[in-house]
C-alpha cells in the first residue's frame, strides 16, 4: 500500500477509514496517512467518537484528521468530546444526505462542512469537469 503511493508521488490520495480499533491495520494505515502525497480522515460519529479520539491522540501528531458523519441523531456529547480532546483538529463534517436533502449541518469554527453534501459542488457528468473534491480540496493532501 505505502509503496504504491510512494511511487506516484505527484498523485494525491486521501481515505477514510473506521478501521482504528485493529492495531496492526491502524499501523499500517497510519504509515500510509504520514506520506506527504496521502492524507488519513478517521470516521468519527455517535458509536464510536471515543475509539476514534483515542487512535488520533496515540497516533503521531498531524498525521489523522476527523471526519464526522452528522446524523439526526448524533449524541449531544460528540461535538464537545471532539473540541475538549483533539484541539486544534481538522474535522471535516458530513451531514447525512439522501435524495437530495441534509441534516441542517452542526456550526462551529472546529467544523468545515463538506460542501458537496450541501450542494456547492454539483457532480458533473463531463469527464474533463473537476470533480466536487477536486474544486473543494480540503481533504486533499
Amino acid at each position: 500500500m505505502v509503496s504504491s503511493a510512494q511511487k506516484q508521488p505527484a498523485c494525491s490520495f486521501w481515505f477514510y477509514t473506521r478501521s482504528f480499533i485493529d492495531v496492526e491495520l491502524f499501523a499500517a494505515l497510519t504509515e500510509l496517512a504520514a506520506l506527504p502525497n496521502c492524507q488519513g480522515w478517521l470516521s468519527v460519529d455517535s458509536d464510536n467518537y471515543n475509539q476514534a479520539i483515542l487512535a488520533k491522540c496515540k497516533a503521531p501528531a498531524g498525521v489523522w484528521k476527523l471526519a464526522l458523519l452528522q446524523d439526526k441523531d448524533l449524541l449531544p456529547e460528540v461535538l464537545p468530546a471532539l473540541r475538549d480532546n483533539v484541539s486544534g483538529a481538522e474535522i471535516v463534517n458530513f451531514p447525512v444526505h439522501r435524495g437530495g436533502h441534509h441534516v441542517a449541518p452542526l456550526r462551529d469554527k472546529m467544523l468545515t462542512v463538506c460542501p458537496a453534501v450541501t450542494g456547492a459542488y454539483k457532480l458533473q457528468s463531463d469527464k474533463n469537469v473537476a470533480r466536487p473534491c477536486q474544486l473543494c480540496a480540503f481533504c486533499l493532501p
